[in-house]
This record gives structure tokens, C-alpha cells and sequence, in this order.
């Protein structure tokens, strides 16, 4: 499979995350959350959203990646019921950050290895296929506690324009708000 090469110039340095932002992922309790650099590296995360995704604590820091999780991880198909969706949000996300920071290496090595490792996300990437990750509900299969429908939002913070906090939520009421509740006292 041919390796999509992109310029390599200077290396834009890893977003770390501010204490403020993981004071403010610890203190939403009821609401899963992580924070996501320009990358697709999750920077951050609270209990809720360990829970709903599983550890990322557990994982590799290499592979704690939106992208690899969803093009190298089998576990993922099972996580995201609508895997062509995701797969297509997270290729728009990397064109996107491509767009934005064309010489950054840390995020071309990424797309390389991404397209020499998954023929799915080199098809996806070659045909130029994406669909923008805002907000809107999303399918989740925990092991646990079954399927969940939930309310993303993405929100880039003014002073951190490379890191991105995701929420989710369920509706009010919701088989999905009754899951998060239990994921939540499991989790406590």
C-alpha cells in the first residue's frame, strides 16, 4: 500500500495539558469528558469518560490516539457501532489540523502511518471523504452496560487553539442517562 508522504519541515512541540483544564475534567462528575490535542492524543480525561471508553491510563501514551484507536484498534468496531462515521470524523478532524499546521511532523508521521497501516483510513484519506465532528448524538457499545446514545460537544478553548475538550451527555431520563449513571458509581 503506498505511504501518503506530506512536507516535514520543524516539529510543532505536544500540547500538555493546563492544571486548570484537568481540574475542570475532575470536577464534571456526571458528564464523560477528555481533552484531545491537534493530533488526535487524548491529553486528559476524567473518570466518567475512563469508564465509558476504557482506562486510557492502562494504554501506551503512543496509543492513548483518537486515530490509531479507530484505524489500528479491532476493540473499536465494537465501541462505535457506527464505525464508517467515526472513521469519517476522524480523517476530516486530521485533514482539518493538516490544513492548519501543514509542516507540523508530529501529525504527517501520523497520517503516514496511519495510511500504511489501515487500508480503510488510506481509502477514506485518498478519496478525500471526511465529515466534521462538532456536536451531535453518537452510538456507544460499552461491554457493561450495552448500548448508549449521547450528545457530543466539541469545544476548543480560546488560549489552547491545539486542544480540543469533548463532552458527552444522554438525554434526561435516557435508558443511556440511566447507564452513565451506573458507569459513574461503578467508576466512584
Amino acid at each position: 500500500m503506498a505511504t501518503i508522504h506530506l512536507m516535514r519541515r520543524n516539529p510543532v512541540q505536544s500540547s500538555s495539558l493546563r492544571p486548570e483544564m484537568k481540574q475542570l475534567l475532575d470536577a464534571l462528575l456526571d458528564v464523560p469528558a477528555y481533552v484531545m490535542g491537534r493530533e488526535m492524543d487524548i491529553l486528559g480525561w476524567n473518570t466518567l469518560a475512563a469508564s465509558l471508553y476504557g482506562d486510557f491510563g492502562e494504554m501506551a501514551p503512543r496509543q492513548r490516539n483518537w486515530a490509531r484507536i479507530t484505524f489500528l484498534d479491532p476493540r473499536a468496531r465494537e465501541l462505535f457501532p457506527d464505525w464508517d462515521h467515526k472513521a469519517l470524523e476522524v480523517v476530516h478532524h486530521l485533514r482539518t489540523q493538516v490544513a492548519r499546521a501543514p509542516h507540523d511532523s508530529r501529525l504527517i508521521t501520523l497520517v503516514d502511518e496511519l495510511s500504511a497501516e489501515s487500508g480503510d483510513f488510506h481509502l477514506i484519506w485518498s478519496r478525500g471523504m471526511g465529515t466534521e465532528m462538532i456536536r451531535g448524538p453518537k452510538r456507544i457499545h460499552h461491554s457493561l452496560v450495552g448500548d448508549l446514545t449521547l450528545w457530543f460537544e466539541v469545544l476548543e478553548p480560546a488560549n489552547e487553539p491545539h486542544q480540543f475538550l469533548i463532552t458527552c451527555h444522554a438525554e434526561p431520563d435516557s435508558p443511556s442517562a440511566e447507564s452513565l449513571r451506573l458507569l459513574a458509581s461503578w467508576g466512584a
